[in-house]
Formats: structure tokens, sequence, C-alpha cells
């Protein structure tokens, strides 16, 4: 077996970011946004295709830009206070500023969660917001106030996390409903003692949410502390060298997250260091490593394949902890499977971008009549998620050749049968 994970076929093809382009994609309605020249906008779904271009003001630069649900109202963020909403013509519906802006709050990001809710995350808390079109105004169903670092989304789960503390290791989870919003427990992603020393902090991009066997997990990539950022000073290094002798290498923690309290159930350990992506397929945690271009698979509910290691493993099922698992009820697990690089992706570096996907709308220039897609399409796009491994194939590929890639959700698919491979005698070892 030379693989076992593959890019979905069909990627969606657009031109790279440049000093007049800018590209955004949107978890929510899996589309790609092209924007050029911060005034004409090209919108593809990677989930039905369907596509349209229109024109908006140039009245800066674009921050982030997204559909609602619906893909009737167009929300754009200009400035770290604003934000603007236009319907798919272009003609302003209202804006709404953040609160607390004169007292220097910024937007980090928002996120539609339905057709008509929209959550705008500030450094000042969380503020949910219902859209009523017909008044072209914005009524505030719900504000949280607390210091935010970062944040991070699952659309799929509607579930955010919000970031606080002096180490950016306090997240805070929100549960959206219609109308809705639960708090969840608020808990602390344990760092190496290190960090501190070191001034490090939790970064966004080490923080997932995956569903597992109808389970929520939050996701930490924890990585050592060296390899975050080298130390200075010779003392320093050695202190850092003689703690990264005693880890194994980096690891992915998971969390689970229910509405009476949080806890951490397992490790997975990756028996070595870099940068890493996860994303859940068929109940399988996919750890992809950018170095090595390998990608290993986890089972949260079958043993690794490698028995020089003693595994401890959680009966999920039953909430607790097996036999053997590790103190605390946190069990232990390492890959099934040997890492293996990812399929090939087969795309014709020549192409023209003027003759890809998004090209041709914005090199005419020319604005096409956004008529939204269907109840059922729409529905459709709004309930998939696509994998962290989307964004990095895309990013390889816009570096390689100027070209942007993105597959189309389910982002990763796993090939075959693994879980048989994993339990066979014969498998290779992780």
């Amino acid at each position: 077996m030379q693989h076992y994970v593959h890019l979905n076929g069909d990627p969606l093809r657009f031109v790279s970011s440049d000093r007049n382009i800018s590209v955004f994609f949107d978890e929510a309605n899996t589309q790609v946004f092209v924007v050029k020249d911060d005034q004409f906008v090209a919108v593809v779904s990677l989930e039905t295709r369907w596509n349209t271009s229109m024109a908006i003001a140039n009245q800066g630069a674009v921050i982030s830009i997204k559909l609602s649900l619906d893909q009737r109202v167009l929300a754009v963020q200009r400035s770290q206070r604003m934000v603007e909403f236009l319907d798919t013509s272009g003609t302003p519906i209202t804006t709404q500023t953040c609160k607390g802006s004169k007292r220097g709050n910024r937007i980090l990001g928002f996120n539609w969660t339905y057709v008509d809710e929209i959550v705008v995350v500030t450094t000042a808390g969380l503020e949910v917001y219902q859209l009523d079109s017909e008044r072209r105004s914005l009524r505030l169903l719900k504000s949280y106030s607390l210091q935010v670092n970062w944040h991070v989304y699952s659309h799929e789960n509607r579930l955010m996390l919000l970031s606080s503390s002096a180490l950016a290791n306090v997240l805070h989870p929100y549960h959206f409903k219609r109308g809705v919003v639960n708090r969840l427990p608020k808990f602390e992603v344990e760092l190496p003692p290190l960090y501190t020393q070191l001034g490090q902090k939790l970064i966004d991009r080490d923080i997932a949410v995956g569903q597992i066997y109808g389970r929520l997990y939050c996701m930490h990539i924890k990585n050592p502390p060296t390899l975050v950022r080298s130390g200075s000073g010779g003392a320093r290094q050695q202190q850092q060298q003689q703690q990264q002798q005693q880890m194994e290498g980096a690891e992915v923690v998971l969390y689970q997250l229910t509405q009476q309290a949080v806890t951490k159930r397992a490790r997975l350990l990756l028996e070595t260091v870099g940068r890493f992506a996860t994303n859940v397929t068929d109940n399988l945690v996919v750890v992809h490593h950018q170095e090595s271009k390998t990608s290993r698979l986890f089972d949260l509910k079958i043993f690794a394949a490698d028995h020089r290691h003693a595994h401890a493993h959680a009966d999920l099922d039953a909430g607790g902890a097996g036999a053997g698992a590790a103190s605390g009820g946190v069990s232990v697990h390492y890959s099934v499977l040997a890492p293996l690089p990812m399929a090939p992706l087969d795309f014709d570096e020549s192409l023209d971008p003027q003759q890809d996907d998004v090209g041709a709308m914005l090199q005419s220039g020319s604005v096409a009549a956004a008529v939204p897609p269907s109840p059922a399409a729409a529905a459709a796009a709004t309930t998939a998620a696509t994998a962290a491994a989307a964004a990095a194939a895309a990013t390889a590929a816009t570096a390689a050749c100027g070209v942007g890639v993105v597959a189309p959700s389910p982002a990763v698919a796993v090939t075959g049968d693994v879980s048989a491979l994993a339990k066979s005698p014969g498998a290779p070892s992780a």
C-alpha cells in the first residue's frame, strides 16, 4: 500500500493571491471568494459549484468576506471595528460597529451560524446578532464579555472556542442553536512548563474541533516548546535540550466537551515533531505532518499495530477508561498504520489563470446576477465542513505553481478498510 489517504477529485482552481487579488475561504458554505482590487468578487461553492460574481464599493482592503447561509446577504469586514452587510447586487443593507470600539475594542472575526444570525468575535468578547433584511437592521441577541486572544469555529458542530489568559490556553466553548447560545464550561489546555519560561502561548492553528464516535472533542496539537521558537543564550538552550530529551515528540491531546464538564480523554502520540494539521473522517483522526508530507491514522476504539509499545485504550462507549489506561482515565494511542504520503493530486501546472474556475469572471470584470441555489442545495452546502488538509493543499499548490487548488468536501478520504488492516497481524508497524 503506497497511501491510504487521498484528496477528493475535481478540485477548484483559482488564481493565487497577489497585490491586487485576495483569496478567502468560508467553511460554513464551503465557498472560495476571490476579490480583485477590493471591488470585484467571484464566489464558487466547492459542494454545488454554484458560482456568482458581484461588484462592491471599493472602500478599503477586504479583511474578511462571507455570504449568509441562504446566499442572499454578503458580510464584509474592511476595518477592525465594523462589518458591512450588502445584498448580492452590492447595495448596502446596514453596518454594525462592535461594542466598545471607542475604548479600543476590535473585531477578530465573524461567522454566520444560521440564515439570519451572525456571531462577531472581538477582543472584548462575543456578540450575537440577528439580521432583519426587510427592516435593514441588526438586533443584538446576546453578548459575553471576556478578553479574547483568538477564536476557532466549527460550523459543522456549531461550536466556537474563545481563547483567553496570558498563555492563551484557557478556552471558552460556546454552542449555538437558533436564537440560543449555550455556554459550556471553560477549561485549561495543558502546556509544558517551559512555555512560561520562554514566553510561549497557545496558538489557534494548534486547536481544532471534531466529532468522533458521536462525541465532541477539542483537539490540541502539542509540540515541544523548543520547536515553537528557539530560545536565546547557552543556559536556556541547554535547558531546552534537556527538556526535549524527556519528550517522545509531539502529540494530539483530546478533550471531550459536554455541557457538564470538559475532560481530558486521550493522547495520540506522533513520535515526531514539526508542524501538523488534523481532521476527522469516518471517525478516524488523521494527522498530517508538513515536513515529511505524510499522514497518520488514529482510531480511539482499536489498538495500534505496533506491539512494541504498551497501549492503553479507553472504553469510549462506557465513557470511562479501559483496562490499562493511563492514570486519570486518559488513553494513549499510537498510529494504527505506518505514516504514508497522500495520494498524488494530478493537475495541470501550466493552467492559464484566465481559464480557471474563477479567473475568467475576474478577468472580464463582468458582474453576474447572483441567483442563490435552491433551498436543498443551500442546505447541503451549509452542513458540510472542509478539513484542515484542504487549506494545506491549497497553500502548497499556490506556492508551487501560482494556481490555488482546493478539493471538495469531504476534502480527505480514507482508502479501503483501514480497520481490517490495523487488526491484521501483517499490518505495518507505526
